[in-house]
């Protein structure tokens, strides 16, 4: 009989196999240990099994039936791994027997067959591995204790979500162009407080706009501007610091590319922004005040 490490995954771990869905998404190593690791051993333990006792098993009724629940077990194991060319070998096997067949240079021959299909369905599924330093950037724990998420649900965060798993997969350059989506975002609620046009292809211009009222006299100030200009020297400092990221050749040279310190910087001045314009009354398409 079949040991209880050998039997099938639960319903709620098998539902959570990453590839059922065909979305890309992650799992940690206890969680693919919960479920594939089982699943490996079981295949591992019958094809072995199968393979001692061969024809062996068919020669009597109990021995029939252990053969069965062998290869129904392992059936169960490779449909949760999803291991098409496995299923489709078990499946002639299963016709084979049905049909009476019990020649066993035959079934050894498609054990081993078997055994063949099961290594070259393993070896191409391909699982992806996050370094445990960015592991809170794949998730989007970083940005746990930022407004960003309740201020810009649906435009700025899921871009910056984005950005990061990027990130967390070492496609640096994709990360910088997500970070740039998020500020242009940024960019164009800044410039409608500011009661000025934007132009995405220059960020420049709002930061002139800000040192130049900056710099008025404190009697030309309106009353708003005053209460506001705190602010707004903040996110001066925050376009300072995010055009050091070099937006154009992000967007418009190919042979630009970026490194892990380049988008983590990205990353951190893009979050600071954001954050800055959230905890002060930005929300998603709207800015709190217009023409100061």
């Amino acid at each position: 009989m079949i040991c209880a490490e050998c039997q099938s995954v639960t319903a709620a771990s098998a539902a959570r196999i990453p590839w059922r869905s065909g979305v890309l998404t992650g799992m940690s190593l206890f969680e693919m240990l919960e479920f594939s690791a089982t699943d490996f051993h079981a295949i591992s333990s019958t094809l072995t099994q199968l393979q001692s006792q061969a024809g062996l098993l068919l020669m009597t009724p109990d021995g029939k039936e252990e053969f069965h629940e062998k290869m129904t077990s392992l059936h169960q194991h490779a449909t949760n791994l999803k291991m098409g060319s496995t299923l489709k070998q078990i499946g002639y096997m299963t016709e084979y027997f049905q049909n009476g067949g019990k020649v066993r240079s035959e079934i050894v021959r498609m054990l081993e067959e078997l055994q063949r299909r099961i290594q070259e369905d393993l070896e191409a599924r391909i699982i992806l591995a996050v370094t445990l330093d960015k592991n809170d950037f794949y998730t989007g724990d970083w940005l746990n204790d930022s407004k960003i998420g309740s201020s810009f649900p649906h435009t700025a965060l899921p871009e910056l979500q984005a950005a990061s798993r990027c990130y967390s997969y070492d496609e640096d350059t994709a990360c910088m162009f997500h970070l740039m989506r998020v500020l242009d975002f940024g960019f164009k609620l800044v410039a409608g407080s500011l009661g000025i046009s934007y132009d995405n292809r220059n960020w420049v211009g709002i930061g002139q706009a800000i040192q130049s009222r900056m710099e008025k006299k404190y009697q030309e100030k309106t009353d708003n501007w005053r209460k506001a200009e705190p602010l707004y020297a903040t996110i001066l400092t925050d376009i300072q610091a995010v055009s050091r990221g070099h937006r154009n050749p992000v967007l418009h040279e190919l042979d630009k590319q970026y490194d892990a310190k380049a988008s983590y910087y990205m990353l951190i001045v893009t979050e600071a922004f954001t954050s800055h314009l959230a905890e002060n009354g930005f929300i998603e398409n709207q800015s709190p005040v217009t023409a100061l």
